[in-house]
């Protein structure tokens, strides 16, 4: 097509004396082993590397001149679904090193990157369970309280799973409410809430061990 024509045109007459950064994993073309993720954006390199770019994601995350939340840390700050979508970006980035980190078995400093997002999004602002076209916030929600689990981060791990039980039992009870009629036409919303309920329910018995009768009260 045109386009792929167009991007492969950008790339050949740069010569590599810029970089190329596409704004998602772009694998059209066979690029997949050759993007690093740098912060937000991913980077188009010449040799086939590792996915994130470890050290220099690190040092932007933690660094407030170059990692900002929107003042999601913040009281009080109202945030509409396009800028709920976009922190959420920013916490899918922070989750991504984080995992990145643990499997580097560098978990000190991936739990540093968890309680650093906690504290730059606040609850209040941004809950751990929120309602969101295809769940996909509590999607990532539930990868952020796996990586909570896997660095032994048991407070925020807790937090996170009151957080997210409760969104999700909220819409049960919502569905459930439904006449019949309804309940048909929202069949694969209400699937899509009980598989996620079972994938966190696994989850506090796969990690949560001791902890689980303290996650499940609050």
């Amino acid at each position: 097509m045109k386009n792929d024509l167009t991007v492969l045109n950008i790339i050949a007459a740069n010569k590599w004396k810029r970089p190329i950064y596409f704004t998602m994993p772009y694998d059209d073309l066979g690029f997949q082993n050759y993007l690093r993720k740098d912060g937000l954006a991913y980077r188009l390199v010449p040799v086939e590397n590792p996915t994130v770019n470890t050290e220099k994601m690190y040092g932007l995350i933690m660094d407030p001149k170059k990692w900002g939340y929107g003042n999601a840390n913040l009281h009080s700050v109202y945030y509409d679904e396009i800028n709920r979508s976009q922190l959420l970006e920013i916490r899918k980035a922070d989750l991504q090193l984080a995992f990145d980190l643990i499997f580097k078995n560098r978990k000190d400093d991936a739990r540093k990157i968890l309680e650093h997002d906690d504290k730059m999004i606040l609850q209040e602002n941004l809950p751990y369970g929120m309602t969101s076209r295809n769940n996909n916030h509590d999607r990532v929600s539930l990868g952020f309280l796996e990586a909570c689990y896997r660095v032994d981060a048991k407070e925020l791990a807790a937090k996170v799973s009151a957080s997210v039980k409760k969104d999700l039992q909220q819409q049960q009870k919502y569905y459930a409410s439904l006449d019949g009629d309804k309940q048909a036409n929202l069949q694969y919303e209400n699937s899509t809430v009980q598989n996620l309920l079972s994938a966190l329910n696994e989850m506090e018995q796969q990690f949560g061990g001791k902890n689980k009768n303290k996650i499940q009260q609050q």
